[in-house]
């Protein structure tokens, strides 16, 4: 059995394309083998799979350039090896540049970073082949004016009311649970609010055009008593594989903006403001820990050989 076992599986460059510094991928390959095998070579590949998508998929434009490779294992002597049965344990560490494309998979492109392992043995089609996906996440370094920056919208409902929604920052981790006040000033005294919404809007840029996605978020605000002036809602802004970090390179620019959808009702009748923000989403530091290995990975992981 042929395994690859990164210490990271999400690699998170910090810093824009030309700041960035090199990030270290290392972990080891295992092979597990039954009985004595003899081996020609055991390889290691990093490679970039980019798909540019086009309207119909037998007209995709696919490139695979290869980024890093290593030998694990080859003979030096002789055309083979002979490797006793048990666990064996191969180290690898390659160097990242900070220029790498983000990873990304929507209707434009497909951006991907796989490890792959292949092992061959003498004999016709005696070839092993592990793969694993590696994510390329960036953290962008907001200025200075971004980070202190709150997010204050103002405006009117005529004749009813004034209103305004307050954020502390635009800049805003995914997975992050993010505090909303939403204040009224209502100009009658039956004006109740009746429901709130939140909705974040994912925009794609592509050279093909342009995708706007939306995403209901999770949030709890309480609306009683109904004519309080003063709500304050948090929300949990979606993470993982649900929406992607901001970002811009050669193949895509994905940017956000939150919108607020409250419904009223006055005078018996009901009314809706739309109130929208751009935000800017950051990975989450602690998506990019070092992975914990399970039981049955640190069994196969013992002495290098």
């Amino acid at each position: 059995m042929l395994e690859i076992f990164p210490l990271k599986s999400l690699i998170l460059l910090v810093g824009s394309r030309d700041e960035a510094p090199n990030e270290l991928l290392a972990g080891h390959v295992s092979l597990r083998l039954l009985t004595p095998t003899k081996i020609t070579s055991l390889t290691l590949k990093l490679k970039i799979l980019v798909s540019e998508h086009a309207t119909f998929p037998p007209n995709d434009k696919k490139s695979t350039k290869i980024l890093n490779s290593t030998i694990l294992l080859q003979p030096q002597n002789s055309s083979l090896l002979t490797l006793p049965p048990g666990n064996h344990s191969f180290p690898f560490e390659f160097q990242l540049t900070g220029d790498l494309a983000e990873t990304v998979s929507n209707r434009f492109v497909s951006v991907k970073y796989v490890l792959v392992a292949e092992l061959k043995r003498p004999g016709w089609r005696r070839q092993s082949r592990a793969n694993k996906e590696i994510l390329v996440s960036r953290l962008h370094v907001p200025n200075e004016m971004d980070q202190l920056a709150m997010v204050i919208l103002c405006n009117r409902w005529p004749s009813y009311m004034e209103y305004q929604l307050m954020i502390d920052t635009k800049v805003i981790r995914l997975g992050q649970i993010v505090p909303v006040k939403f204040t009224w000033w209502p100009f009658i005294r039956k004006i109740q609010i009746r429901s709130v919404e939140f909705t974040i809007v994912e925009r794609t840029i592509h050279a093909r055009g342009e995708l706007d996605r939306w995403l209901p978020i999770k949030s709890h605000m309480m609306l009683d008593p109904p004519m309080e002036a003063n709500k304050l809602a948090h929300i949990k802004v979606p993470s993982g594989s649900q929406i992607h970090p901001d970002m811009s390179n050669h193949h895509i620019t994905i940017q956000h903006r939150l919108e607020m959808n409250v419904t009223f009702e006055a005078n018996q009748k009901w009314n809706s403001i739309l109130l929208k923000c751009n935000i800017i989403l950051i990975p989450n530091n602690e998506e990019a820990s070092e992975d914990l290995p399970s039981y049955s990975q640190a069994l196969l992981a013992p002495n290098v050989s």
